[in-house]
């Protein structure tokens, strides 16, 4: 973090202060909305992703994460909007742009049934990015045509166009960092890192998703289903 001119990462605040936890990794309200895909937690790929966040939280650099509850693992197929200023998240371009979270929730909300994305899909993963969040593809063309579609039917449906729309990477979040490494405990941790993805991808090689919920949430901690989108072909 020593270019990014922060004293913390960016989702670490005081309460009031916008973010998503404190630097004691105290979870803070942070309202809003999304489209996942949840891990299946009677699944082989929950129990190692479960394993693969106690390996980080009982490693040597524990202390510079928060950890996310295993039942809120997920991939997020396309990010809806939360409860902060318009010039920090994307917005509806259907609505007015002052228009409050619940309003953009309910939008949302009729559109869903009138929607389709895939019924299954599998993911491979990609790599353990920054310790922290496990990256993720489609396992096939298929797959990966079947999350670019998924994520086209989102952007129209949300009517949210962001310049990362092609470049954003598909992930599931096992923690949260909340202080800052110097580059000798980066290295160190990257390293540990790698060790531990490595023992992962030998025991999981693809994950298969279930149809996209659209969910809000209050805070990082839980993400409600509200509506399913239909499966399409």
């Amino acid at each position: 973090g020593q270019d990014t001119g922060l004293a913390k990462p960016a989702d670490i605040t005081p309460r009031g202060g916008g973010g998503k936890f404190t630097s004691h990794g105290e979870v803070l309200p942070f309202a809003g909305n999304t489209f996942v895909c949840h891990i299946n937690q009677t699944s082989d790929a929950f129990s190692a992703l479960t394993s693969l966040q106690a390996e980080i939280a009982n490693g040597p650099f524990a202390a510079f994460f928060t950890y996310l509850p295993p039942a809120s693992f997920h991939m997020t197929v396309f990010s809806g909007v939360h409860a902060g200023p318009p010039w920090q998240d994307g917005r509806p371009a259907d609505l007015d742009p002052t228009a409050p979270l619940p309003q953009i929730t309910q939008h949302f909300a009729t559109k869903v049934p009138k929607s389709t994305a895939f019924a299954t899909c599998r993911i491979v993963p990609d790599g353990l990015h920054l310790g922290h969040s496990l990256t993720v593809m489609g396992q096939t063309q298929q797959d990966r045509d079947a999350i670019t579609n998924a994520r086209e039917t989102l952007q129209n449906l949300t009517q949210i166009y962001r310049p990362d729309f092609t470049t954003y990477r598909q992930h599931i979040s096992l923690c949260y960092q909340i202080a800052w490494m110097t580059p000798n405990e980066a290295l160190a941790h990257l390293e540990h890192a790698d060790a531990i993805y490595a023992r992962f991808v030998q025991r999981v090689q693809s994950l298969t998703l279930g149809p996209v919920e659209f969910c809000a949430f209050q805070d990082m901690h839980h993400f409600e289903p509200l509506a399913l989108l239909a499966c399409g072909d």
